[in-house]
């Protein structure tokens, strides 16, 4: 079970090995490759893809007045879409607390100041699109990348990903099981290049 104190360690740790902005680096990527970023937030990793690998990007970010920042902090890099919704396991709308960085999904009864968001189905979005692979997913999306990981691995299309670059979010006791299942199961298409736990964890296809 993680506890406040340890993510702070690997905070540390992840600082201290110069990976703020090297967890995006050296990636096998091309200017014909494909990045799909998942909680864009206002756009500044997004803006780094894009000058480290010059690819086609589509960025989401379902929270409006981060998606305006994020269209706008983007608008000098052609290469980059930048869409007004989440991806994930289904169509839906869910409810966001607007704090910033520490943004979160709102548990039970919305708050008066809660934004309304849209989530658009992860594999219609793919087809819409005619994406067949994609060569990086970099999810941070507040708690909803278990279902998303669900979803696609119960299609087994993670062998079409080539890097995967997610940031998992702590919410109960079962995290780390479930942590263990998509590790395990992963492991069988990918190679865990590093994992600074619930902060970013980063595989590439074998």
């Amino acid at each position: 079970m993680a506890s406040p104190l340890y993510t702070m360690t690997e905070v540390a740790r992840f600082y201290a090995d110069k990976m703020f902005h090297g967890y995006v680096e050296g990636l096998p990527l091309t200017p014909a490759s494909t990045i799909i970023d998942l909680g864009t937030f206002k756009g500044y990793t997004t803006k780094l893809l894009s000058r480290l690998y010059g690819c086609r990007i589509y960025t989401c970010e379902p929270m409006i007045p981060f998606y305006k920042e994020a269209v706008t902090e983007c608008s000098s890099h052609p290469n980059i879409t930048v869409l007004p919704y989440g991806l994930g396991a289904g169509n839906q709308t869910f409810y966001m607390d607007n704090k910033g960085d520490s943004t979160s999904m709102c548990v039970g009864t919305p708050s008066e100041h809660a934004h309304k968001c849209e989530l658009k189905d992860f594999f219609a979005f793919l087809e819409e699109r005619t994406i067949a692979a994609i060569d990086l997913l970099h999810v941070n999306i507040e708690g909803g990348e278990y279902d998303l990981l669900d979803y696609i691995l119960s299609k087994g299309y993670q062998a079409s990903i080539g890097c995967l670059i997610v940031q998992f979010h702590y919410k109960s006791a079962t995290n780390d099981a479930n942590l263990a299942r998509y590790f395990e199961v992963l492991s069988r298409t990918h190679r865990l290049v590093y994992d600074y736990h619930y902060v970013w964890t980063k595989w590439v296809r074998i």
